[in-house]
């Protein structure tokens, strides 16, 4: 199947384009006609000023950070706070969800993802990869009795308690 936008159909408007999974899909035109600004878009390097991005219905968000990286642990906790507040702004932003999908890496951002389902009334998924704190105790990054530590652990035992749905991949 062929698709292409029509002359007449400017590229800032709603395109949908109807990939199929498992397709390879050529992006094919003149110089300056979009292409690499439809690619980077559909692989959410940068978000569209206007409008959304979806995959299968689902609006895509792409969270930021301060970049700082991982030279020194001041740019990471950096990273990790803008990461979080631009996570905060974007369930705050966008539209009341049905269900909020949360991955237990970062640590933390279930939590603020099932804050966001309790208080916005939808369900919420829980993606278990990792159990923090649980992980940080085992690797002796965390002393499971210390002020920190208790407080973490309880964040980590509300949220799962929390969740509608917990999924875990793993052998059986």
């Amino acid at each position: 199947e062929r698709w292409t936008v029509p002359e007449s159909l400017p590229f800032d408007g709603d395109v949908i384009v109807p990939f199929r999974a498992g397709e390879t899909v050529a992006v094919v035109g003149h110089t300056g006609a979009g292409k690499t600004t439809f690619s980077s878009l559909l692989m959410r390097f940068y978000d569209a000023t206007s409008g959304s991005v979806r995959i299968d219905g689902v609006d895509v968000v792409r969270c930021r950070t301060s970049g700082f990286g991982r030279g020194s642990a001041l740019g990471r906790i950096t990273d990790y706070a803008t990461f979080l507040a631009g996570a905060a702004f974007a369930l705050v932003a966008g539209p009341r969800p049905d269900v909020v999908l949360c991955l237990s890496t970062p640590p933390m951002i279930a939590a603020l993802g099932w804050l966001h389902a309790r208080l916005r009334g939808a369900a919420f998924v829980y993606w278990v990869m990792d159990v923090y704190p649980a992980l940080a105790f085992r690797l002796g990054v965390l002393d499971r009795g210390s002020v920190p530590g208790r407080l973490l652990g309880w964040i980590g035992r509300r949220t799962l308690a929390g969740a509608s749905r917990v999924v875990t991949l793993g052998e059986t």
